[in-house]
């Protein structure tokens, strides 16, 4: 156990060699799951780790008999994976989460388990002056997810919240060895687990804004001694206000052809006022293509059709949407094909299905567009401008 301060102490693990989390975030320093022990008269511990880390009960160092809370600050496997492991030793202790979390955990354990609901501005009381408070943070980034606050040493156990995926030897921010890297990485952290809910991050940071926090302490990443990355998490909340309109296309093209298409549709927009991107999927950097992606009122995709299937290109940025504030975007899908063509179709079907805005029938020609079939892809194109330009906010 590593002391954070009198009576506070953390228990975490790390997996510096870690390269990928959640299957799609890619983590090239590793990361850390944490965990906190809190004594009082009573203890309490601060979220688990994965099941895989064998070696986590060790880390706490006290006997599990005497832990009487079991605190989590949302259920998502990665921080509650040892649960089962606690409460197979200690069945008495009383898991404090949500209502949503507690249901996920007991879907976790497939077992019951003594429980207290985390309500707003619900308090634990630990002995000695040490009293948690319970804060609801819906969609940080889990739907479930809490913050817990100990006043009497300025403490934020915030989740997943003002984390980053940074591994190093020690354990606090001030002592790490290269901050720049770390910067890089909270930021970085931010884009890729906070963007779709910066709504939910400014609500939560106005319902902290009144404790007096001198220490974070994050599930993954170092804690903070120093927390003007509350400050950046602001400013990255606050979307840049822009008058322009933004169109963005993504396209992959076996021979020219859906390329051509591509290109034609990116001068329409142009000269309808658009600041207009255009992407080769299959050669242009992944993590700029999403963010150009979500970013853009209108986003359009191409593609040829490869064994009866769309490029996996485009299935991957297709499968990137921010679906939370894409909701009224726009879009729609065309190719050229030289069989089947049903690439361009099961494009269309998904993005329908996924509840984006997306336009009539996707637009298909057969190899090399003809002369006829341009201008048609003309109207469809000016179609859906016409249609949609007056939609974008």
């Amino acid at each position: 156990m590593i002391e954070i301060c009198s009576d506070v102490f953390y228990v975490g693990v790390k997996e510096p060699t870690l390269r990928k989390y959640d299957l799609s975030v890619n983590t090239p320093y590793g990361t850390t799951y944490n965990s906190y022990i809190v004594r009082g008269e009573k203890t309490a511990l601060i979220d688990t780790a994965p099941t895989n880390f064998s070696d986590y009960i060790e880390n706490i160092e006290i006997p599990i008999t005497e832990i009487d809370y079991l605190i989590c600050t949302h259920s998502e496997p990665d921080l509650s994976g040892n649960i089962e492991k606690i409460l197979d030793i200690n069945p008495d202790i009383t898991v404090v989460a949500s209502i949503a979390a507690l249901r996920n955990i007991r879907q976790i354990l497939n077992r019951d388990f003594k429980s207290q609901v985390a309500k707003e501005n619900g308090k634990i009381d630990l002995g000695n002056g040490i009293v948690l408070t319970l804060y609801n943070v819906p969609n940080l980034h889990w739907p479930d997810t809490i913050a817990v606050y100990l006043e009497r040493n300025g403490i934020l156990f915030s989740g997943d919240f003002l984390g980053a995926h940074y591994c190093e030897n020690g354990v606090f921010d001030n002592k790490i060895y290269n901050k720049d890297i770390l910067k890089t990485a909270q930021k970085q952290y931010f884009y890729d687990t906070f963007t779709p809910f910066k709504s939910f991050v400014s609500s939560a940071l106005k319902k902290l804004s009144p404790l007096n926090i001198d220490t974070i302490c994050p599930s993954h990443g170092p804690v903070l001694k120093e927390t003007d990355l509350i400050n950046k998490y602001s400013l990255w909340c606050a979307d840049a206000v822009t008058e322009e309109k933004t169109a963005a296309i993504f396209y992959v093209s076996a021979h020219g052809y859906t390329k051509q298409l591509a290109y034609i549709a990116k001068k329409m927009f142009t000269e309808h006022g658009f600041n207009t991107e255009i992407f080769d999927a299959s050669v242009c950097d992944s993590e700029q293509m999403i963010k150009s992606l979500n970013s853009a009122d209108i986003f359009i995709f191409g593609t040829p059709t490869i064994n009866r299937n769309a490029a996996k290109e485009i299935w991957n940025l297709v499968t990137s949407i921010d679906l939370i504030n894409s909701k009224d975007k726009s879009s729609f899908v065309f190719g050229s094909y030289g069989w089947g063509g049903e690439g361009v179709q099961l494009i269309h079907n998904c993005l329908k299905s996924m509840k984006v805005n997306v336009f009539e029938k996707p637009f298909t020609c057969i190899l090399k567009p003809s002369d006829e079939e341009i201008s048609k892809f003309k109207e469809y194109v000016e179609k859906f401008i016409t249609k949609e330009a007056d939609n974008i906010k």
